[in-house]
């Protein structure tokens, strides 16, 4: 480490002085003698030795690598390039491993060095041959001896050739990291990549004793979710950088700045569910892991209800039923799915292996949302364009609407005061019922699976699951084009969008509770509980892309408000039934209980269809009314020209007779 550390002071001068290629190739021949040194090392003394030079030779690339992709792209491209040339320097320490794991445990620990000799001379000869020089000085004094017309005619020609390059002192690189302007931020790198390595030189001393005990192999495998982490979030990363370069070019420090609105939420929340599921794979009591799992809800809690809200930002009204379908499958999915791949890992490892995997899935998506999600609230983006082009801004339609009302933070009472509004609760008290009869249906399958005459294991428990999860996936984007569809019939009536999918729910929900827990109650075959739930996921799929559609449809600046309050009700009701779904199945028995619950669901489908009814009617009446009127005034209209046109008539025969008798 220090050998890497100390040589770059020299090897990165040197290269500025004498070109990248040389730099590169003598580095390259460096390694191949240090790694035979390594072999035939007689003493630990001399193969520290040589391990220590093997360092300094390699420190030649990464310093090198830098400058090459300065000296090839242009400012703003070299952040996807950074990001690529990157990857070996954070995926070597954790490939490594796993190969020299592998050869140790098979041969010696001298074949890990034979190896990487044999390597380094099967590089080097394509180095030789296909690696330009790509220093600005050396490429034109070369273009200049060849063709000096050629070489005048290229920018900066006599500022580059002007200034020749000269070897710096080996402390000129630290004098670079000290300016203002660099300082803090190669600190946050050194801390980084340091904490990273303090992490790979640990493990393999804990993983290698008791409980684990696991051998060379293993332990080099264990060092694969970090490689990967590398390889899918450093070019991602670069290609962020570059983002913001090209947004702010003539201001670097800008790629470090945040974003307000919907994008901002959305990454906030990643890194909090991040947060707290770290903390649950280290509860050491049940308290504490309880505690994190409410906070890890809270985070997850974000990415419904803004989710709605990027949807009503984009999408025109009668399009969001489809592009709401497609949003709701994975909340539609997540639950069905997740006991799928947490049976499984629990069986496997322990239940804190289902903490890790959904950590690291935080930790991989992160770096995408952050480069590759766009901010969509429309009064941040108009006012970004107005910053901008303030004439492109002017011509947006709404603009004057949109800038009238910048958006401000309601009270946390404000979304269940929606929900409250005399348009709204009726239809929210259905997606509540519905959502919560789903989750009784799934937090009471796994009690009695798992006892006889079924008997399953987890693994295969979780299995049980897919009928759900697959009629969530396959329905969710029908039922929003349903209401879209709906929607597009009847124009400038939103709770007519939901005529279609209140009837589907309406009548198959119900069905499918008395359904499930009937069969449950007799214990019948395993086929009739899983169509049962198919069922439901296909009544609870048909009407949820609909209410959000019809919310965001309603209150278009308050979307994310409208949905946020829905979301919220769904989950305290889905709460509020289980805990009285678990005493009600012991007293009652489950049939019972899941008749109650249809019941429910009919009662107020019913009275949803109701309210649909009547406000449709209502609408043909006003149109009827309005028709009725244009045709009385057309009628009246037409009466009066006829009037006035026999009043002409009878006018020009009168002087039409006075004037035969004059004459």
């Amino acid at each position: 480490m220090f050998a890497v550390g100390l040589a770059a002071l020299c090897l990165g001068p040197a290269s500025d002085r004498f070109g990248r290629r040389i730099v590169y190739l003598l580095s390259t021949l460096a390694f191949i003698a240090t790694s035979l040194g390594c072999i035939f090392a007689p003493s630990i003394g001399l193969l520290v030795a040589f391990r220590a030079l093997q360092g300094a030779a390699v420190a030649g690339y990464g310093a090198t690598g830098s400058a090459i992709i300065a000296d090839v792209y242009a400012p703003h491209e070299r952040g996807a390039a950074m990001g690529i040339s990157t990857i070996p320097m954070l995926v070597g320490p954790i490939l490594g491993p796993i190969l020299g794991g592998a050869l140790s445990q098979a041969f010696t620990w001298r074949s890990t060095f034979i190896a990487i000799a044999m390597y380094a001379g099967v590089v080097i000869l394509p180095l030789l041959v296909l690696l330009p020089e790509t220093q600005h000085y050396r490429r034109l004094r070369k273009l200049q001896q060849a063709d000096p017309a050629a070489a005048a005619a290229v920018q900066g020609c006599e500022c580059i050739l002007g200034s020749p390059p000269v070897f710096k002192a080996p402390y000129y690189p630290l004098q670079v990291l000290a300016e203002g302007g660099v300082a803090l931020h190669a600190i946050v790198a050194l801390l980084s990549f340091g904490s990273m390595f303090c992490s790979l030189t640990e493990m393999p001393l804990f993983l290698a004793v008791a409980p684990y005990n696991l051998s060379p192999a293993l332990t080099g495998l264990c060092y694969m979710a970090m490689g990967v982490a590398g390889i899918i979030a450093s070019p991602l990363g670069g290609k962020l950088s570059d983002a913001a370069a090209a947004t702010h070019p003539a201001a670097p420090l800008a790629r470090l700045i945040d974003r307000f609105g919907r994008k901002r939420v959305y990454l906030a929340a990643t890194v909090a569910f991040m947060a707290t599921s770290l903390v649950c794979v280290f509860a050491n009591s049940i308290g504490l892991l309880i505690a994190f799992r409410a906070l890890q809800g809270a985070s997850v809690a974000a990415y419904g209800a803004t989710g709605s809200g990027v949807v009503a930002d984009v999408y025109k009204p009668q399009e969001r039923g489809m592009a709401l379908g497609i949003v709701t499958i994975p909340m539609l999915v997540g639950p069905i799915l997740g006991p799928i791949l947490g049976g499984a890992l629990s069986q496997a490892f322990s239940w804190r292996s289902t903490f890790i995997m959904v950590a690291m899935y935080a930790a991989l998506i992160i770096l995408p949302m952050a480069a590759f999600m766009p901010e969509t609230h429309q009064y941040k983006k108009l006012r970004r364009m107005h910053k901008r082009d303030p004439e492109a801004a002017a011509e947006v339609e709404e603009a004057a609407s949109i800038f009238s009302t910048p958006p401000v933070f309601k009270a946390p009472h404000y979304p269940i005061k929606i929900l409250c509004e005399k348009d709204i609760v009726l239809h929210a008290i259905v997606a509540l019922l519905l959502f919560g009869s789903m989750f009784c249906s799934i937090t009471e399958l796994p009690l009695y699976l798992a006892a006889p005459p079924y008997n399953l294991s987890a693994a295969m428990i979780g299995l049980c699951y897919i009928p759900a999860g697959l009629a969530s996936m396959i329905v969710s984007p029908l039922g929003g084009l349903l209401s879209d569809k709906a929607a597009a019939a009847h124009p400038g009536k939103p709770l007519v969008r939901l005529v279609y999918n209140n009837v589907i729910s309406g009548v198959l929900m119900p069905a499918s509770l008395l359904l499930y827990g009937w069969v449950m109650q007799a214990k019948l075959h395993l086929a009739v509980v899983l169509v049962s739930q198919f069922a439901i996921g296909v009544a609870l799929a048909s009407y949820l892309p609909a209410i959000f559609g019809y919310l965001t449809a309603l209150k278009q600046s308050a979307a994310a408000a409208a949905a946020a309050g829905v979301h919220s009700g769904m989950f305290i009701m889905s709460g509020v039934l289980i805990l009285v779904a678990s005493a009600a199945a012991s007293a009652i028995g489950m049939g019972p209980f899941f008749t109650l619950l249809a019941g429910l669901n009919l009662l107020t489908t019913g009275a949803a269809a109701l309210q649909i009814f009547r406000h449709r009617e209502a609408s043909r009446e006003m149109i009827r009314s309005a028709s009725r009127a244009q045709l009385a005034a057309a009628a009246a209209a037409g009466t009066d020209e006829a009037g006035e046109s026999t009043s002409r008539s009878s006018g020009e025969d009168v002087e039409s007779g006075a004037g035969g008798a004059k004459a």
